[in-house]
């Protein structure tokens, strides 16, 4: 990641800070995109993307890797302050951006046979199992899906929790990467 890049991020980051946006902590956002550059994805979907800090660090690992970032966010202000933090980073060609309800846009507005290498979930926690539901049939073999504060908001999760201790086509696992919460990885089995 070059360092305009980087400063930009510490400086979005500061801002959600004051301003009280959830985002992606710094640990577990260069976990991701070291993740994304190490195992060669070149597609993700994110859904949550708010001002666009988590967009940004995905979409850097995939431009790296000649990839490309779909990003789903259903507050217009959220979307419209992502647009321009992706212009600063001068990533608004590695990235699509869609704004709407993450269900309607993944059922109606993402093409059939479009599909991705990495997922990542941060959108409305009480949504969890409704997003994964969704967008899991679009997981390339090989792929990972990421979700994000399984720990802090496991209450609010309980029905994506339930699904994932009932089933058997799926691996998971949580990694708690900073001092604030964990990320649950997941895979095929």
């Amino acid at each position: 990641m070059n360092q305009e890049r980087k400063n930009l991020l510490a400086q979005l980051k500061t801002n959600d800070l004051k301003a009280n946006v959830p985002s992606i902590s710094e640990e577990n956002a260069a976990f991701l995109h070291n993740l994304i550059l190490e195992r060669g994805f070149q597609s993700a979907l994110e859904i949550g993307t708010a001002h666009g800090y988590s967009t940004i660090w995905l979409a850097d690992a995939l431009e790296q890797n000649d990839g490309h970032l779909t990003t789903i966010e259903h507050s217009p202000p959220s979307f419209n302050q992502a647009k321009v933090n992706i212009y600063r980073a001068k990533l608004e060609q590695s990235i699509s951006q869609h704004l709407g309800r993450a269900q309607t846009v993944i059922a109606k507005a993402l093409p059939e046979d479009e599909n991705y290498n990495f997922i990542f979930i941060d959108g409305i926690k009480k949504s969890t199992l409704e997003f994964f539901e969704l967008a899991s049939p679009r997981l390339k073999k090989g792929g990972m899906i990421v979700v994000d504060d399984v720990i802090k908001f496991k209450i609010k999760m309980k029905s994506f929790y339930a699904y994932l201790n009932q089933q058997t086509a799926w691996h998971y696992e949580i990694k708690k990467l900073d001092t604030d919460d964990g990320i649950l990885l997941i895979e095929r089995i």
